[in-house]
Order: C-alpha cells, then structure tokens, then sequence
C-alpha cells in the first residue's frame, strides 16, 4: 500500500479591503479606526474608511494607547464647539439637529443620530452636510447602500464635496464594486490632489482588482504626500508580495513596523512571508510578536502553525493551528492544515475530523476530499476511498490526485479495468507521473497483459523512476520473459 498523502499548505496573510492606522477609543466605549489626519486643541479628524470623520478632545479616551476623548462625524464646514452645544429641549435649527446628530454617533446611539440628521434634512432639504453626515451614521452600521444614497444626495446639491466622494468609493469598496469606487475616488482625487488616504484606498481598489502596477503607484503617491502613511507602506507591502516581489514587501512592512511599532497585521503579513521564504524562525518571532499585540489574531496563531510545520515542530504547530480554529471555528484553512499535520503524525481519527469539518465549511473544497479518501485508501475503507475521490472528479474532472488514489482504490478491490482507465487518466495529465505508470504496468501484469505491462515499466525507468527489484521479478516470472 501507498502512503503517499497529498500535503497542501495553505499560507495566509491578511488582505483587509481597508486598513486603519490609529485607534480612537471614546469615553462612551466606542471605538473606531483610522488614519489621524488632523489633530487641533479642540478636536482630532480621521480618515475612516476613506471617510473623514472629527471627535473632540474631552470625549476622547485615548488614541493608540495615549490619553485623548472621541469622534463627531460632523461635516467639515459644519463643525460645532463643544462649548456651545444646544440644550436638547430647545433645538430648532437644522445645524442644531447636525450636531446634536454627532452627540448621537459620539454615543454610540446611531439610531437617534440619523434621526435627527433627517430631521436637518426634513428643515433643509438642500442641505449637503445632513445628507453626507447621514451617510457616515449609516456606514458605521454597515448600510452601505444607504451610505451610497445619502452620499449621492449630498454630491448631487455640492458637486465638489470631497468628502460624499470618498464616503461613497469607500462604500462601494466594501460592497465590492470596485470600479466605480475608483471612479469616486478618483473624482475626489481631481477635487482636492493632496489626499493621501484617497490614494491609499484607491490603491486598495486596484489591488483588489488585480491591477498591482496601478496599485502600487497610488500607494507609493500617499507616501509621497505623507511619509508616515503606515497604512500605505503596509498595502503598498501586501501588493508588492502579491506581484511576487518578497524583498520589497518585507521592506515595506518593516517600515510600516517602525512607524506604528504596535502593527499586528504588519507583523502578521511579514510573517508569513518568511513562512513562504523558509525563514522559520524570524517568521515565528514576527508572529509571536502579531499575537502578543493582538491575543485573538486567528490568522497570525495559523501563519505561526505552519511556521511549526515546516521546522518539522508538529506537535506546536497543531496547538496553534488549534488555537486558530478557537478563536474562528469556521477557519477553513486551518481545520484543513491541522488535519495535514495529524495525517503527518498517522493519527487518521483526527486527521478525517478535521477533512469532514472544512467539507462542512466548504463542500467544494478539493483537498479536503483528496486527503482523506487517501487516509481512507490507507485503512482499507476503499468504498469510501472511492467515494471521496469521485466526488472531487466531479467538481474538478482534471484533478490528478484524485484519479491517482481512485486508480489505487479500484487496484485493491480487484477491479484492474477501472484502475487502468484512472491510471491512464492521470498520465494524460501529466505524462511524466513515474508512479502511474508502474502502478498500470503492475495493473497490466495482474491483467496478463504483459506486453504493455512491460512498457509501462520501461517508460517509468526512462523517466529516472527506479522500480523496486521485487516488482521486475514479479513481471518477469508472470510473463515468462526479462523484458
């Protein structure tokens, strides 16, 4: 029997479709993520999102760990001072209702919030900042069409309004509608050319796209505009390891890394890139680093497991992989990994556990088939060996493996006709799989065809496979010749 087990790991680095940089934590317990843009005694502005949004200083707890307060998403030419917030019995206005809308967001209450933004609205139809505040409220709840809605109202009355643009390709962004999320952003772009978080989402937009040279090119202009865009050096990173360009995309992280020394994703995208590079142990360092930064990081516990795997540490590399899949029970990749690893170990039980599990979590997925109807092969269950592999036949008609363990299957039931046609299969694929032809040629020899048994043998040593002297032995007394 065959103990050939088909080993796919599966590196994973984190592609968020945004990134923030700071983390503004409120005195009301609301956080929210951005790029700190502008800070004054007043009040601080991030770019969430590709949104800009403003908190004050006395409602601000801290950002990124220092003593601050919280966020208003108030228009920018509608700010209001703290010091001169309305009584909310004697609200009439629709500047009142907008700020008094922010007070809202600054609680958390995002419900009351957009009501009194309609509320503006409902006083002042034509009034764009209600409209692009509405929208924020919306987006922070995750409405994304709303927030595309309002957005569009607040353009339509002010065509120039920066702002309701990146609001609006932001949205689209997360929707996945990335081209006219570039087109929004581009617009803003036009408007005002000095944004380096428009840049920086367009670039993510690109990227997402696939269209990495564009991608780069609008990272690499918000560094231009600010040097310190930690966001921009950590996508410009990610882009740089998708085009294949390893020692760039380390740069970048690391840059990232040196501005924000507390950059999980930072630590976590370079360490799996050393995972990809064989560099376990700085990729394990990086990783360790991710996780004591962020307890919870299923990704960088998983990246660190296969940092495990290939230093040959497999029993730490299933605590993390386990680790991973406590935190996200539906973490296909590492159910799967964690079952390679287990298979590795020859425990079957848990090895088909964690198959079926990522089976359950993504009926199609290939490998997961493929592995265990091998272990299945491997303990003689060779219905369900059969089973496994035929149903990944079915998604994938060209999946080599699967023809390979169904060809050995049927080998083993006696059924040599069938194990020929799958192992004639697999060499159709790929003519220069040495096993598959002595496992026909074995086949061929116990189905008495011997001439082409012989041929299957002899192309095997033409293609440098040498063939077990008891096999050439066994052809040899079967047919009654030496070649």
């Amino acid at each position: 029997m065959k103990n050939r087990i088909w080993l796919i790991l599966l590196l994973v680095l984190c592609y968020p479709a945004i990134i923030f940089a700071e983390t503004i934590i409120l005195k009301s317990g609301y956080t929210v993520e951005g790029k700190l843009i502008e800070k004054t005694d007043k009040y601080v502005k991030i770019d969430f999102q590709g949104v800009p949004l403003t908190y004050y200083i006395d409602e601000i707890e801290r950002i990124d760990g220092v003593k601050q307060g919280l966020p208003l998403p108030i228009a920018k030419d509608q700010k209001a001072s703290q010091e001169n917030k309305p009584d909310s019995a004697n609200i009439k206005t629709a500047e009142e209702y907008l700020e008094r809308g922010g007070v809202y967001i600054d609680q958390g209450n995002l419900p009351q919030a957009i009501s009194d933004f309609t509320k503006a609205i409902e006083i002042k139809p034509n009034y764009a900042g209600a409209y692009y505040n509405r929208g924020l409220a919306y987006f922070i709840q995750n409405n994304f069409p709303q927030t595309i809605s309002d957005s569009t109202k607040a353009i339509e009355i002010d065509p120039n309004y920066v702002d309701a643009y990146s609001s609006r390709g932001a949205a689209y962004a997360v929707l996945g509608n990335f081209p006219q999320s570039i087109s929004d952003f581009t617009k803003a772009i036009e408007i005002n050319p000095n944004l380096a978080q428009v840049y920086d989402n367009r670039g993510v937009a690109y990227k997402e796209q696939g269209n990495l040279p564009q991608a780069i090119s609008d990272f690499t202009k918000a560094i231009e505009i600010d040097p310190n865009y930690t966001s921009a050096y950590y996508n410009r990173g990610v882009a740089y390891f998708k085009q294949g360009n390893s020692p760039q995309a380390i740069s970048d992280l690391t840059k990232a890394i040196e501005i924000k020394p507390d950059y999980a994703d930072a630590y976590c995208n370079r360490g799996g890139i050393y995972v990809a590079q064989g560099n376990s142990p700085q990729a394990i360092s990086d990783l360790t680093k991710a996780i004591e930064i962020k307890p919870d990081y299923a990704r960088a516990y998983f990246n660190r497991g296969l940092a495990y795997y290939k230093q040959n540490n497999l029993t730490q590399a299933i605590l993390d992989l386990t680790k991973a899949i406590e935190i996200d029970p539906n973490y296909l990749e590492a159910c799967y990994n964690r079952g390679v690893v287990y298979a590795e170990q020859a425990n079957w039980p848990k090895a088909i556990s964690d198959y079926t599990k990522a089976i359950e979590i993504n009926p199609n997925y290939l490998d997961a088939y493929c592995n265990r109807g091998r272990i299945y092969l491997n303990q003689g269950n060779l219905p369900q060996a059969i089973s496994d592999s035929t149903k990944v036949i079915e998604i994938d008609p060209n999946y080599l493996g699967a023809y390979y363990n169904r060809g050995l299957a049927y080998f083993d039931q006696g059924n040599l006709l069938q194990a020929i046609s799958d192992y004639t299969k697999v060499i159709e694929i790929n003519p220069n799989f040495a096993m598959a032809y002595v496992d026909r040629g074995l086949a061929y020899c116990l189905a008495k065809d011997y001439d082409k048994a012989w041929l299957d043998v002899h192309k095997a040593e033409e293609l440098g496979y040498t063939v077990k002297p008891e096999v050439i032995e066994s052809l040899k007394k079967a047919s009654g010749r030496d070649k």
